[in-house]
């Protein structure tokens, strides 16, 4: 988290709303396939 969020460019895709930047992203990526990260978005659904 601390990456994605230290990350200028990531901050920018995010205002932006940037959906495919993000996607393509290595550290999002490696974020959303994060144990801890799966947890919160299962008790979400």
């Amino acid at each position: 988290m601390q990456a994605v969020l230290s990350d200028p460019a990531m901050m920018q895709a995010v205002q932006n709303m940037d959906m495919q930047a993000l996607a393509k992203n290595p550290k999002i990526r490696a974020l959303m396939n994060n144990p801890k990260m799966q947890r919160i978005q299962d008790s979400l659904r």
